[in-house]
């Protein structure tokens, strides 16, 4: 059948972990009721509470937070990590992005500008369909982590860094726009040392005015940017993008929920 070619040829992808694929309409495979089941109204029942990462601008940089630099406040950390109920977190979330201005909730962390949160959370394996992740995502190799929900709002930035598994996002509600370079890039992209509280990330600011982008990075034009993919992954789609491939993500939507999956190679 169609749909059997379809899936061999997605194996066979797959297991060559080369490039990023997309997979439309996948998220059935794992969660049969996608944006139907999670929402702002349901989430304080499914996932009660989570990490969330309070920033005070749109885009999130995830940092070690227990590196000696920051403990010891020599390298200011851009975000901070806090465990949250999420009943609170969605009030939060409301009252920031849906409210009138001036109905921002008080500041947890950040005082001289609304803050933003960015959640995630294990996910109950009761949620998952049949208990466990489809066999074809199985097939990749020993999962690396739980299943992991990030619940995000519009504008939302997650700034460039790789992952060293290989991993599934799926998109359970929401768009994102993930803009992926390949290893080969790593030359035009500024990596911090490996011992930095940002290491695995990029020094390179794609949301930067490209004049003041190019004007630091110089070899990002030449040795990075030709080699520069966009996805936009829509309601239900599920990507699939190989370890140390360096990724930029985006929401698109007024509210995203995805779920990522981590491999490591069999």
């Amino acid at each position: 059948s169609h749909s059997g070619r379809v899936r061999r040829l997605a194996r066979t992808w797959l297991h060559a972990r080369r490039r990023p694929l997309v997979l439309r309409g996948a998220v059935g495979e794992l969660m049969p009721y996608g944006a139907l089941l999670w929402n702002l109204a349901t989430l304080p029942h499914l996932v009660p509470r989570g990490r969330v990462r309070v920033s005070d601008k749109p885009t999130f940089v995830f940092c070690k937070e227990d590196h000696p630099l920051v403990r010891d406040q020599s390298f200011p950390a851009p975000s901070v990590t806090m465990t949250m109920e999420t009943a609170e977190f969605v009030r939060r979330l409301q009252l920031h992005t849906f409210a009138e201005a001036g109905t921002s909730p008080p500041p947890l962390r950040y005082s001289g500008a609304p803050e933003r949160y960015y959640m995630q959370a294990d996910v109950p394996s009761s949620l998952v369909d049949g208990g466990e992740v489809p066999r074809l995502w199985r097939q990749l190799g020993a999962q690396a982590q739980p299943l992991r929900l990030w619940v995000s709002t519009g504008g939302a930035v997650t700034p460039l860094h790789f992952d060293s598994a290989h991993s599934f996002l799926a998109q359970l509600r929401g768009r994102k726009r993930v803009t992926f370079f390949p290893p080969k890039s790593i030359g035009g992209l500024y990596p911090y040392p490996i011992d930095h509280p940002l290491a695995r990330r990029s020094r390179v600011d794609l949301c930067a005015p490209r004049a003041e982008r190019d004007a630091i990075f110089p070899r990002f034009t030449a040795e990075a940017e030709p080699f520069a993919r966009q996805i936009v992954l829509e309601e239900g789609d599920a990507l699939f993008f190989p370890a140390h491939w360096w990724h930029h993500v985006e929401t698109l939507s007024p509210v995203s929920f995805s779920i990522t999956c981590r491999y490591t190679s069999s």
